[in-house]
């Protein structure tokens, strides 16, 4: 796991490009909100199936990943395809179901072992949740939902450039202790 500490800095790049894209272009980004997390839940998908196919190796964190990846994609193409009602309640319910997921562990946004219920999961789980509850009750996605995007992109971002800190110390380590013997 230590070896993938790039993909920590990818994510957290992308949670970074976003929230930088609704802090600063909210007139902009408040229409694009779904199609923003849309676009992160696709990239985190891909980059979580390398590591569930390759590190993890268990149904539920593939199909978890498959999760992210066909939730992504549906958000982002969803504008186009589905009326607006059935699309906040298909939007709700992936981005609740994913919330609920990353709570029970089963999507490993962090470094930390399969399965362990860390901070990072309950607060990125929490906002998940909240987010998907507030595009539920709300008939448009409004300014709450973006605040809500944007704590949780915040959150993410912050987690994931740690995550790749903490890997990129341990892999450093690893590196010096193959070469030392």
């Amino acid at each position: 796991m230590p070896k993938l500490w790039w993909s920590f800095i990818i994510r957290g790049s992308i949670a970074m490009i976003l929230f930088l894209g609704l802090l600063f272009w909210p007139e902009e980004t408040e229409k694009r909100v779904v199609f923003y997390l849309g676009t992160f839940f696709l990239m985190n998908g891909l980059l979580s199936l390398n590591t569930a196919r390759n590190l993890i190796k268990t149904r539920a964190a593939i199909l978890a990943a498959l999760l992210g990846i066909f939730g992504g994609l549906g958000l982002m193409v969803g504008d186009y395809l589905i009326h607006t009602g059935y699309r906040n309640v298909l939007i709700a319910m992936t981005v609740i179901l994913i919330g609920i997921l990353q709570i029970r562990g089963e999507i490993q946004i962090t470094a930390d072992s399969v399965h362990k219920l860390t901070s990072s999961n309950i607060i990125l789980g929490g906002l998940e949740i909240l987010l998907g509850l507030v595009i539920l009750v709300l008939p448009e996605v409004e300014w709450e939902a973006r605040i809500v995007a944007m704590l949780w992109m915040f959150a993410v971002m912050i987690i994931l450039f740690w995550q790749a800190f903490r890997l990129r110390r341990l892999w450093i380590a690893i590196q010096k202790q193959k070469h030392s013997m």
